[in-house]
């Protein structure tokens, strides 16, 4: 692949742009051309990807393919659109129907029999890899190379017609490792209040008193400083925790940047926003959201935070939720045990094991996922890995978000 370079590259303009985008930058392309279909032009598909590029200095042309479900056509509007061009071209087949794939790999095979230097290219965004397809020696040959780009949160938004309106960047890759940003994040004493029992009986408690309008301290006496709900503190909790675990080893994982308190909005439909938790975005091209949660989590939210991710991102993303679960709170004399209302939270692993979401616990520190079981009393307990029985519930430590995300290099 050494002897290619990415000068122009064509693609279908298509809702998931990203499949254009990423090889483009990832390989320094000089001018993208995207093949628009009128349904393309009509949901605006085009203007996020061609803002992005224009924003990095590069060059964007937008050719007109009409409906595009003629493939003589097809043709003669590509003919067209490079009838000047006098470098190789990478084909990318990423986006758009069969009949559109069938013409860009027609115009590769053509211009390859005249000895033009030209491959065909597609990212995957579930192999994280990119394919190159190419003549050599007059024989077909197939390449992959990892994916590994530099978009960031902004641009991935962008390229969907949104912007993001507000939020902090707690950690971002550089050419040397990573830049952190620790006045956003938790110290380690306020992180450590929660891992203290008492402390956070008394959370637990304040939140339920608060539930009932009967608080009998001031927020001031139960949280560490600055914090008013137990919900805020877990949030940002969760947030120093991965942020602190992205920033240690930077050469060990596909994030390139960690986010949070983020808040989407549509550049088009003036919308009321998107808001996540955490933003993790990866170095093939995709956002990933961590939500923390503490109360209850109904499935109709859960698919409503899905939606507006796909919205933001695309589909090729990932979603998951995280809730405190300690041992303890298992075992001892804890609030969790007593109070029917901070019992459910206990519930919550069989409750989203059975409608097949993906969720991690926050819960002392450990590397490897532990058990629980819902013994006939309907007590839950923890249970030893090695003599599990068969309906025991895995619970992945938040600590390990890293391999639960695939996310290691």
């Amino acid at each position: 692949m050494k002897n290619y370079a990415c000068n122009v590259m064509i693609g279908v303009s298509t809702r998931q742009n990203t499949t254009n985008l990423v090889p483009f930058i990832q390989f320094d392309g000089r001018k993208m051309i995207l093949l628009e279909t009128e349904k393309a032009r009509q949901d605006g598909w085009s203007k996020g990807i061609a803002g992005v590029i224009k924003n990095r200095g590069k060059q964007v042309e937008i050719c007109s393919i009409g409906e595009g479900d003629d493939i003589q056509e097809i043709i003669k509007k590509i003919e067209k659109c490079i009838k000047d061009i006098n470098e190789p071209i990478w084909w990318n087949i990423g986006g758009g129907q069969k009949l559109q794939t069938m013409s860009l790999i027609r115009m590769f095979n053509e211009r390859s029999r005249h000895g033009e230097h030209d491959l065909v290219c597609y990212s995957e965004p579930q192999s994280r890899k990119t394919s190159f397809i190419f003549y050599k020696d007059r024989a077909l040959q197939n390449k992959w190379v990892e994916t590994g780009c530099d978009l960031d949160a902004r641009e991935i938004a962008s390229t969907f017609n949104y912007k993001i309106s507000k939020a902090d960047i707690l950690w971002e890759r550089t050419p040397y490792g990573g830049r952190l940003f620790e006045e956003k994040i938790l110290s380690k004493p306020d992180m450590d209040w929660f891992f203290d029992f008492e402390k956070r009986q008394e959370m637990f408690l304040y939140a339920l008193q608060e539930h009932r309008n009967e608080q009998t301290k001031k927020p001031a006496e139960v949280f560490p400083k600055g914090f008013k709900k137990f919900a805020d503190y877990f949030e940002s909790l969760v947030q120093s925790i991965c942020t602190k675990i992205a920033a240690a080893d930077p050469a060990s994982h596909r994030i390139n940047e960690v986010w949070g308190n983020v808040h989407v909005v549509s550049e088009s439909q003036g919308d009321t926003g998107q808001e996540f938790d955490v933003l993790l975005v990866t170095d093939f091209g995709t956002l990933i959201s961590i939500d923390a949660k503490t109360y209850d989590f109904a499935k109709k939210e859960e698919d409503a935070r899905k939606l507006n991710l796909d919205m933001v991102s695309g589909r090729y993303t990932d979603f998951w939720s995280v809730f405190p679960y300690m041992k303890r709170d298992l075992s001892d004399d804890s609030i969790l045990q007593k109070e029917p209302l901070w019992n459910k939270l206990l519930q919550y692993p069989y409750k989203l094991e059975r409608r097949g979401s993906n969720f991690m616990v926050l819960s002392e520190s450990s590397e490897k996922p532990f058990y629980i079981e819902n013994i006939k009393n309907k007590k839950i307990v923890p249970v030893d890995s090695t003599s599990k029985p068969e309906e025991a519930i895995e619970l992945k430590p938040l600590e390990k978000f890293i391999d639960w995300l695939k996310l290691k290099k």
